[in-house]
């Protein structure tokens, strides 16, 4: 095995919910992502910090609307 071109990756994911009101809740959160790639190769990347967000709205008891998205990055290779 020649670790010499061995990758690793690192990611942390943190999030909250905040409930506006019965009806009505927001969450949000950060995606952070490292590729450390062969330094021989490639230059190390630190910066991968990708948003997201979404909310789901109870319209009745039987309904409930629901939407999110956010930045996506995929990996460095």
């Amino acid at each position: 095995v020649n670790t010499a071109n061995s990758q690793t990756n690192f990611g942390l994911f943190l999030s909250d919910q905040w409930s506006v009101n019965n009806r009505l809740q927001v969450n949000y959160g950060l995606r952070w992502d490292a590729d450390l790639l062969p330094e021989r190769y490639f230059e190390r990347y630190w910066k991968a910090v990708q948003p997201r967000a979404g909310a789901s709205f109870r319209v009745n008891d039987r309904v409930t609307l629901r939407a999110g998205g956010g930045f996506y990055q995929g990996q460095a290779y």
